[in-house]
């Protein structure tokens, strides 16, 4: 078993043993939505709704705490189509008034009946026969239904339907965390079920397209995990995100699909520029055929939770304490693998001298830029925030970074494809004192490997 595979084994039984620490760490959640109760009381929101002619205003507001902020929807069904309208204000108790941080939307335009023909399921105009194009121009009027979760808490629902019944949107707002056909809706998005019944295909093997216009002022990128997928709020979820001010917008969905009551994969097209508006995107969301296609996309703000005070509870710390916890299972058995194995695969470039703890410009490290251990940027954020907001909570915790110095010592070496990178991380979960002595053995190593290798020469040609 190489390196890499032990490693990797470790971290995995690290985190098991993790899980169960959690389970006992975390609160109750009493109505089994896998939410922690605490921190779902500290998230639920205040939902109030203004409905008009061709369109709905949905005001969703923090509940608790003494900072407010607000999260705006905007419905509109009308000859543009089914449109979604997001905006965002992180504080209301500011004076005056602050813009939205945030504000992006999205518009379902109309479904396209196409042949695909070359068969990779997805909508290309120049390329596939375009048989006809369904509008979303004409609806019903809208449907609301508030339906009473808890004692305090209120699911919001809306239907919107096109005028002969084809097209209809099944739209949740929730007031608190909340699973709805099996899917978790959160307190800050919207779900959206998407319903298209007995639509009249005019071509026995053609599948259709729903064309969607994306709005912002910052282009939509490719999400490669949603936040749902990073806290364990869903599964196999495609996506977009926009940012503005700090703040993201999103844009996910399920990447299947219910067809006829049988779950299918979806295909969704890369981002063009939108038709109907050059500063705009679009995209196609295509189906397979079928006579009821059912699908959930999801729109909201990310990373805007409310985060529970006190390190046993605290969402960003148990994250931390994860990482850390498994990077620590792994120490015991780097001092053994670079002990006993690692260093017999370098090689020393010529001139290599022993490097002591007085070669280290320790009292330099506070103005060297260092890397942080985390790649994720959200997870840096929202921990600088929170330490920010919580001095007392992180005062004892330590955190050891590597400096210039660092590399300048591991550059003497010659290292294979990602050695230095696992190398590196490994060297930060140990103390000053523990890296000086794998420097030592490796350089002791390396210098008797050196040594070896002149006295086998000098053996060759004598």
């Amino acid at each position: 078993m190489d390196k890499k595979t032990k490693l990797t084994l470790i971290f995995l039984i690290g985190l098991t043993f993790l899980s169960f620490s959690i389970k006992e760490i975390a609160a109750s959640d009493d109505d089994d939505d896998g939410v922690d109760d605490e921190f779902e009381e500290l998230n639920k929101r205040d939902i109030s709704v203004e409905i008009e002619e061709n369109q709905t205003q949905i005001e969703s507001s923090l509940r608790s705490g003494e900072k407010k902020d607000e999260i705006q929807f905007k419905l509109t069904y009308d000859s543009e189509g089914l449109g979604i309208e997001i905006s965002y204000e992180s504080d209301l108790s500011s004076v005056p008034s602050t813009e939205f941080e945030i504000e992006f939307g999205i518009i379902f335009r109309k479904l396209i009946e196409f042949i695909d023909m070359n068969s990779n399921n997805i909508f290309e105009p120049l390329i596939d026969v375009n048989i006809q194009e369904y509008d979303l121009s004409s609806f019903l009027a809208i449907e609301y239904t508030p339906i009473d979760v808890s004692v305090d808490t209120i699911l919001h629902y809306f239907i919107v339907k096109s005028t002969d019944g084809i097209f209809s949107a099944h739209i949740y707002f929730s007031e608190e965390f909340l699973i709805v056909n099996n899917t978790l809706i959160t307190p800050i998005q919207t779900k959206i079920d998407i319903e298209i019944t007995n639509f009249s295909y005019l071509n026995g093997t053609s599948q259709l397209a729903l064309y969607t216009s994306l709005e912002s002022e910052i282009d939509y990128e490719d999400a490669e995990d949603t936040e749902d997928e990073d806290l364990g709020y869903a599964t196999n979820e495609g996506g977009l995100l926009t940012n503005s001010n700090n703040f993201e917008g999103i844009f996910t969905w399920n990447n299947n699909v219910s067809v006829d009551g049988i779950s299918k994969e979806i295909v969704v097209s890369s981002l063009n520029s939108d038709d109907y508006d050059e500063d705009d995107q679009k995209l196609y969301i295509n189906y397979p055929r079928g006579t009821i296609i059912y699908h959930d996309p999801k729109v909201g703000i990310s990373g805007i939770y409310k985060i529970i005070n006190g390190f046993n509870d605290s969402f960003i710390l148990i994250i931390f304490l994860a990482i850390i916890t498994s990077l620590s299972l792994s120490v015991g058995y780097s001092i053994y693998h670079f002990r006993e194995n690692i260093f017999s695969r370098f090689d020393t470039k010529s001139n290599v001298k022993k490097l002591s703890k007085d070669d280290f410009p320790i009292d330099k490290l506070s103005s060297e830029k260092l890397n942080h251990i985390f790649d994720n940027e959200r997870l840096q954020t929202e921990l600088a925030n929170f330490s920010l907001k919580n001095p007392k909570t992180l005062k004892s915790t330590k955190i050891t970074a590597l400096s210039e110095e660092f590399f300048k010592i591991v550059a003497l070496f010659d290292w294979e494809d990602d050695d230095l990178y696992e190398f590196s991380k490994e060297m930060l979960a140990l103390s000053p004192e523990e890296r000086q002595i794998i420097y030592k053995e490796m350089f002791r190593k390396s210098e008797q490997q050196e040594k070896n290798r002149l006295d086998d020469s000098k053996r060759l040609y004598t």
